[in-house]
């Protein structure tokens, strides 16, 4: 149960708490920049631990479409097997 509030865009970030890092099983939150376009991305939270870079060693940023198109089409892959493959 991970609460999901709006940030100062009027949104919440639907994976919120159901993300982690490749390389240290850290959570991801999403970080969104306003520099003329909006962008939402996944970011290790334990990368930006103090000193910054000791928890993790690297970033990794992924885009907020990229990973939902994925989880999309995942969503879509199982519900099409779980359509086929009914006993």
């Amino acid at each position: 149960n991970v609460r999901r509030y709006p940030d100062g865009w009027g949104e919440a970030a639907p994976l919120t708490g159901l993300l982690y890092c490749a390389d240290c099983g850290g959570k991801m939150y999403v970080h969104r920049t306003n520099n003329g376009k909006r962008i939402s991305q996944y970011t290790c939270s334990q990368y930006t631990k103090v000193p910054c870079g000791t928890l993790c060693k690297t970033q990794h940023r992924i885009n907020e479409d990229v990973v939902l198109s994925l989880v999309s089409e995942m969503l879509k892959a199982i519900a099409e097997y779980a359509k086929h493959d009914r006993v």
